[in-house]
């Protein structure tokens, strides 16, 4: 069995270095980000099931005005930021006593706020 060490192979002993260190070449194997569009029209078979058991006349127009929301860049960066930072636990106030609060950033409360006015927060509990 023939061993070789390291030193027994040709390495270049300088890499070739960029003259501009920062760009390195294009990438145009990525997908756009995804944004401005409507999430609840991009998705047909959704539009079907809702036109396919009646209820499009009643909710139509809120589910494609919260579809055009939630595909917005503002509440994409919104939800991004949300999820971002972690809900802070508070155990303590600043006296030292029990409180037990939790906080959350404030993308998290005007996204809630959102899931509010559309109704959203609630279609659990409607059943």
């Amino acid at each position: 069995m023939l061993r070789r060490t390291v030193s027994s192979f040709n390495f270049p002993t300088k890499l070739p270095v960029s003259p501009n260190p920062i760009v390195t070449h294009e990438v145009l194997n990525q997908v756009p980000f995804l944004q401005e569009y409507n999430s609840y029209l991009s998705l047909p078979r959704l539009v079907e099931c809702v036109k396919t058991y009646g209820i499009e006349d009643t909710y139509g127009e809120q589910f494609k005005k919260f579809g055009a929301d939630c595909g917005s860049a503002y509440w994409l960066n919104e939800a991004q930021l949300a999820n971002k930072t972690e809900p802070q636990f508070a155990p303590f106030d600043k006296q030292g006593r029990r409180v037990d609060q939790v906080q959350f950033v404030e993308s998290y409360h005007r996204l809630m706020q959102l899931f509010l006015q559309t109704g959203v927060a609630a279609v659990p509990a409607d059943g």
